[in-house]
């Protein structure tokens, strides 16, 4: 999570390629990571906090036009709905 923190603070508008596919790349781990999480009940405080910083990452890429990874964005956004 800090370290997707840190790529946002370095480059807010990811203009560098290597922003753009280490934030993508870390989103997708997250979401596997979630998604391990969903069978420990008593780890929701975690799964919590990984769906506002992966929220907060999908909202950048869109935010930045960042079209072509749409199809990262909404598979981030469905695991979101089955989380919340």
């Amino acid at each position: 999570m800090c370290e997707e923190k840190n790529l946002l603070q370095k480059d807010p508008s990811l203009q560098l390629c290597d922003s753009l596919d280490n934030l993508t790349t870390l989103l997708q781990g997250m979401r596997t990571f979630t998604q391990c999480l969903l069978s420990i009940e008593t780890l929701f405080w975690i799964l919590y906090n990984c769906t506002i910083v992966m929220y907060e990452g999908c909202r950048t890429l869109m935010v930045t036009g960042n079209s072509s990874k749409v199809s990262v964005v909404m598979d981030i956004l469905q695991t979101f709905c089955i989380l919340v």
